[in-house]
């Protein structure tokens, strides 16, 4: 009990202490700033003062796209949120207006331009930014890929010093390559989803080649039958023409995994325009599906058919990863009628549109969620991502896609 006590008066001691000096090292401190209140006011404001008029006071920067494809140069006005060339990012919060100059250099300007520069911007203070620029990239040449050099000068309004400079470099991606790897600036990979819904850009291809083929094949299948029928009649001449006709598209199978999955160059595709494809009289799986679905968009107001591209695993190389490329129509939404182009050279329109029609309703059966999935979005990616289909006309509506430059 006489050791209880004692720890009782220690502690208590202590307390009276503690009290005694914080009391008295404080009282002079409150006294100290009371009294000299104005230079206290002056002190803080000559340190924020400072830190507001160096690179701290703002966080504003531009980022950009490591690589961006030239075949979406359209849809990239369309201002998308999975994919832009640059945008201005960041708050001010320095007291006092930035002035912003983004300014977009080719590198190898024997091979491209760019027509949209400076951007100008003033950023007030407390003010957020985030807006893409877009530098009205061109190609001058046929095929080849570029790299673009992006500056950007944030300048104190004041006294026009340049306080932060910054340097971006874009490579621009060749306008026949589709790129599967996408990423944005944070090294994260653009949706498989957003990426599949691209490729309806072919079929809006704008070329005069593929208006005339397409209204030739009109012309040849005549009127006086009913809407499904006269479809099935377009499809038939069109198929028939390039596939079997005198001046026909020689199609070799698509015999890599589809979509590639492997990083750097295994991650690009070539992928044609369709006029073009007329030209060479060549062309793979994919490209010739892209190609019908290019002709069948010259004419959709006579067609008025519904269009979807089904990819699926080639039974033969199934574990390869490669891929059966299948078109379906239907102008009612019951009456689906299809054709397989991984080969079709091989195969008459009769006997193709009855084995690849069977084909499609059996995995329509079996994958229920495809339909309800293109309905909403114009894409269908199954979990496994071995099943893939595209409704062009829904998924460049859903995703703003736009034609091939």
């Amino acid at each position: 009990m006489p050791e209880e006590k004692e720890e009782i008066k220690e502690k208590s001691f202590l307390k009276k202490w503690f009290k005694i000096f914080i009391g008295g090292a404080m009282v002079p401190v409150l006294v100290f700033l009371i009294t000299n209140i104005d230079k206290v006011e002056k002190t803080y404001n000559f340190f924020s003062g400072f830190f507001k008029r160096s690179n701290q006071c703002h966080t504003l920067e531009v980022v950009t796209f490591p690589k961006v494809p030239y075949f979406l140069v359209n849809t990239l006005r369309e201002r998308n949120q999975e994919i832009y060339w640059a945008r201005l990012k960041g708050k001010n919060n320095c007291g006092r207006p930035l002035n912003v100059e983004i300014t977009f250099e080719v590198i190898n300007s024997d091979i491209a331009k760019s027509t949209k520069q400076p951007y100008g911007f003033t950023v007030e203070d407390e003010e957020e930014k985030n807006e893409e620029v877009d530098p009205y990239f061109e190609f001058l040449q046929d095929d080849p890929k570029a790299f673009l050099k992006v500056l950007c000068r944030i300048k104190d309004s004041d006294s026009s010093k340049v306080i932060r400079l910054d340097t971006k470099t874009i490579e621009v991606i060749s306008k026949n390559t589709f790129c599967w790897n996408l990423k944005d600036p944070t090294n994260k990979e653009v949706p498989l989803t957003f990426l599949l819904a691209t490729l309806s850009a072919w079929s809006l291809s704008p070329d005069e080649a593929i208006k005339k083929r397409a209204r030739q094949f009109l012309k040849e299948t005549g009127g006086g039958v009913d809407p499904s029928e006269f479809s099935r009649h377009w499809f038939k001449n069109c198929y028939s023409d390039l596939f079997h006709g005198p001046n026909r598209l020689n199609v070799h199978p698509y015999s890599k995994p589809w979509p590639p999955t492997h990083e750097g160059d295994e991650s690009m595709q070539r992928i044609r325009n369709p006029a073009q494809l007329l030209d060479i009289k060549h062309s793979d799986s994919i490209e010739a599906a892209l190609l019908i679905s290019a002709l069948r968009n010259a004419v959709s107001k006579r067609l008025k058919s519904r269009l979807v591209l089904y990819a699926i695993p080639d039974p033969k190389e199934k574990d390869k990863g490669c891929k059966q490329f299948f078109l379906s129509w239907s102008t009612d939404g019951k009456n689906l009628r299809a054709l397989n182009l991984t080969d079709p050279n091989q195969m008459s329109f009769e006997e193709n549109e009855g084995q690849a029609t069977s084909k499609v309703k059996n995995l329509l059966e079996s994958e229920s969620g495809i339909l309800s999935a293109l309905d909403s979005r114009g894409v269908f990616i199954d979990e496994k991502k071995t099943i893939f289909a595209l409704d062009f006309d829904i998924a460049s509506k859903s995703f703003r896609i736009r034609g091939l430059p």
